[in-house]
């Protein structure tokens, strides 16, 4: 058992995405294995080839979440944990460590801003500062507002933010 494990109150919120089909050869890898050994990947973000060996096969692992994304059902459980839940997630992408969170930013923020388009403001840390805010701007409409770190006290809270006109957008 490892730290990134789903829970099973949280396996049992996703589990109706993984219900097997009707048709074809039963599944020699329980999905919740899959699921954790996916996690556990994103969590420590290791290689799929260094997936520990107490976990499914890394192509097997790697076939399934590349279904997964394929298909659609990852974006489904997204959608329906922020509504549930009310998060402020709007918009995720996950790409390999070669490719800086700024450079795909602008991105993100394009895709949030199709999903809701009363987005008035992003809010980013110290690393999304520079040409991207004027790029945000000019290609979203939106505001890209940097967050200012205080000394040894975290981030700097922002008084009377309006919670229906901004999105924190992650990357993981």
């Amino acid at each position: 058992m490892y730290p990134s494990d789903i829970s099973d109150k949280e396996w049992k919120t996703i589990e109706p995405y993984f219900e097997p089909k009707k048709t074809g050869r039963p599944r020699k890898h329980s999905i919740r294995t899959i699921i954790n050994a996916i996690r556990y990947m994103m969590r420590t973000g290791c290689q799929w080839r260094q997936l520990p060996k107490d976990f499914p096969p890394w192509k097997t692992v790697y076939s399934c979440n590349s279904r997964l994304k394929k298909s659609g059902i990852w974006q489904e459980i997204h959608d329906f944990l922020v509504k549930k839940y009310c998060g402020l997630v709007i918009a995720a992408e996950v790409h390999s460590a070669s490719i800086q969170d700024r450079d795909s930013a602008l991105n993100l923020f394009a895709q949030a801003k199709c999903k809701v388009p009363t987005l008035r403001k992003f809010f980013a840390d110290q690393g999304y500062i520079g040409k991207l805010q004027n790029r945000c701007l000019l290609e979203t409409g939106c505001l890209l507002t940097i967050a200012k770190k205080i000394v040894d006290t975290g981030f700097k809270l922002f008084p009377n933010v309006d919670l229906k006109n901004f999105c924190l957008a992650f990357q993981f």
